[in-house]
């Protein structure tokens, strides 16, 4: 399991340097993308943007879970992939991506400019079973394994 205590450091020695484009967390819902994406931005003085936070500001919602029962899955969905399309990927800083957005639209040629961090709360054997679930979900393939961490 993810130590924040402990890996934070970890996570910004790797990230250290990284310039130009954007640092992008992926998981399922509830592994603590937003809390780790709050805390390295805080250390590295770098911005921070939360998908789900811009969806709930859009609609004036007060959770996530309650806005997509609100307006349904596939206009959730929609609005998703158009708020991500409009992010700036090409300046630094660190952007938390919902439970499944990188599930539902290929966003390989935005995600290939970045560093993206999966965050996962299942035990990966190698890094060749990581690299082939990173293929699959079409996340960049430049990863550096640490735990249950992929950077």
């Amino acid at each position: 399991m993810f130590s924040y205590s402990k890996d934070i450091a970890t996570l910004e020695g790797l990230l250290q340097g990284q310039t130009g484009n954007a640092v992008v967390l992926v998981g399922p819902q509830n592994i603590g993308k937003t809390t780790l994406g709050k805390i390295l931005a805080a250390k590295m003085k770098l911005p921070f943007v939360d998908t789900d936070e811009l969806l709930m500001l859009e609609y004036n919602s007060y959770s996530i879970a309650q806005l997509y029962l609100d307006i349904g899955a596939e206009q959730f969905r929609a609005k998703e992939i158009e708020l991500v399309l409009n992010l700036d990927f090409n300046k630094a800083g660190i952007i938390s991506f919902g439970g499944g957005t990188h599930l539902y639209h290929n966003y390989q040629d935005i995600l290939e400019k970045t560093t993206v961090i999966m965050l996962s709360p299942m035990q990966i054997a190698t890094v060749s079973q990581l690299q082939r679930i990173v293929a699959a979900y079409h996340l960049a393939d430049h990863i550096i394994w640490r735990d249950n961490v992929a950077v």
